[in-house]
């Protein structure tokens, strides 16, 4: 979580796991990684971090998926965070999983 802190410059609330993700390095085909990845509801947006020679910048779920099309791992995570995020809007998932309730993370 201090990665968000660090290089996006958001701190928050996780809403939700959105389970693993396992890939391989396309330059190193025998190192692979597995991302455990959360839904975070961004609740602080600074304007210094760490790491602000990196811009962001806010896009919907669609664009989001079409903007890592290059990178079909990142892409899945979007995809996930979509489907929960519909399913909370239907009333078919709580807002926030009662497990992560008291994980906030600051600076």
């Amino acid at each position: 979580m201090r990665e968000l802190i660090e290089e996006g410059g958001v701190g928050g609330t996780i809403m939700h796991s959105l389970g693993e993700t396992a890939f391989k390095n396309a330059l190193e085909p025998s190192k692979g990684y597995v991302y455990n990845s959360f839904w975070m509801k961004a609740d602080d947006i600074f304007d210094q971090w760490p790491e602000s020679i990196r811009y962001r910048i806010w896009v919907s779920f669609d664009d989001a998926e079409k903007m890592l099309k290059k990178r079909p791992q990142m892409a899945e995570i979007v995809k996930a965070t979509k489907e929960k995020a519909a399913l909370v809007k239907t009333g078919d998932l709580p807002a926030m999983d009662d497990t992560l309730s008291k994980l906030k993370f600051e600076p």
